[in-house]
Formats: C-alpha cells, structure tokens, sequence
C-alpha cells in the first residue's frame, strides 16, 4: 500500500543540506531520524487548510451604473496545516522532538563566520535563504510534491498532559535510534542513577502544530512548463510542481 500521509520534505538533492548529516549513517544527527519517512509526517491526519486569491482591478467609469473588473494575476496557493503530534514511547517521543527541530531548522538561513570559515559542500551553503521543501499527501490530484515555503509556525507545549523523556545522548553527538541503543540507554540510567544534564530531553505527549506555507514555484517552470490545458487534464499534476 502507498504511503499517502501528509508529509513535508527537503527535495532529493538538498536532503543532506538540510539534514546536516552529509547522509552518514555511522554519524547520525537528531534529523537524521526523519530519513526513515522521507521527512516529516504527520501520523495522524491534520486540518489543512488550502487558499488562493484571484485578483482583480476595478474600472469605475465616471457617470456609470457600473464598474469592470479587468484580470490582474492570481495569487500562490496558500496553506494551513494544523495537526497534533503523540508521544507515548520513546521512539515517538525521538520522532516528535525531531519534527519539532525540522520545522525551527528550516525557517533559518545558512548566516555567520562559521558557517564561511567552515563551509563544506551540502552541510554549509552561506547565505542560503530558507529551504523550499516539498508537500505531499492524499495522490495526485489533491497534494503531490507542492513546493512551498515555510512562513510562520506555532507549536503548543500543553500544560496538561505527561511529559516523557527522550532517548538523547549527547556524549558522541551521535544518536542510536535503535530499540537496543534506547534499552541501553534506559538500563545505563537506571543502574547509575545518574544522567548528563544536556540529555534531559523531555517531550509532552501531545504538541499541536500549526504550519503556515505558501506555494513556491519556479519562474522556469511557470514560462516553460505550465499548460493550463494540461492542468485540467491532470496531466501536469504528474510529478508535482504546481496546483
């Protein structure tokens, strides 16, 4: 069966860009668990909300019982998605906090003198803007791999619900998202009593999410590609790109 959840994600050839992880699997990095669903999903189904404006500009002759409208442009598709995300094992609870650092990681531009002094091909691209990702769900005619921006976010920590702690070992920078490497972790725990502060991770077992998004496509395909007749045949809907 396709996989047909909401699901937000860097294009192919940004995904170690921004991943940060250059695709090492020895050497993983905390959005390195969102590989393993080809970026964020959402696991259980949100609200969406979908907009667009069509704009024109009026005439309004003088003496005259009316006015025209003349055709000025039409606006990108605009998005809402509001869903909430569960956190009741350890695994989920990983999977939640690594959603919640994709979506504050890709509302940042690649900024500083580190980022020049030490920059690397797919980890550090200096002034790059926020990435364009890539929306999805539902097949073909409903969401396939809109590309879109990423223009405001809330996420809701609620007062009233169990926190879980989160499987984060910051001793190597590296993260074992295995049931083995999370029993160890439990077991070291429990037979020291002690943790490092910087793995007290703790996630609550419901965040609510709001993403605000808007429709990104490029002035190449709208001059080269975009056919309005193979839009209403589905035609251009094939491989995403527009909606």
């Amino acid at each position: 069966m396709i996989d047909r959840r909401i699901r937000l994600r860097p294009k192919d050839a940004a995904r170690d860009y921004v991943y940060g992880d250059l695709g090492d699997t020895k050497n993983p990095t905390i959005l390195s668990f969102l590989r393993s669903t080809n970026g964020m999903v959402w696991n259980y189904t949100p609200i969406i909300s979908e907009s667009r404006q069509v704009n024109y500009e009026t005439e309004q002759p003088v003496h005259s019982n009316s006015s025209y409208n003349n055709y000025k442009c039409t606006s990108n598709t605009n998005f809402t998605i509001q869903g909430d995300f569960y956190a009741n094992t350890a695994a989920e609870g990983m999977y939640l906090l690594s959603c919640l650092h994709f979506i504050r990681s890709v509302s940042l531009m690649d900024f500083g003198r580190k980022a020049a002094a030490n920059q690397v091909e797919n980890r550090a691209v200096v002034g790059a803007p926020p990435p364009i990702l890539l929306l999805s769900g539902y097949g073909r005619y409903m969401y396939n791999d809109i590309p879109v921006i990423l223009k405001s976010y809330t996420i809701n920590l609620a007062n009233d619900v169990s926190y879980i702690q989160v499987p984060v070992n910051t001793s190597s920078d590296t993260y074992d998202f295995t049931d083995k490497g999370t029993r160890t972790f439990f077991q070291q725990l429990r037979s020291t009593g002690f943790m490092n502060a910087e793995n007290e991770v703790w996630v609550p077992q419901k965040v609510s999410v709001t993403l605000q998004m808007e429709e990104q496509p490029t002035s190449d395909f709208m001059t080269k590609k975009f056919n309005l007749n193979d839009y209403k045949t589905g035609k251009l809907l094939r491989k995403g790109g527009f909606i």
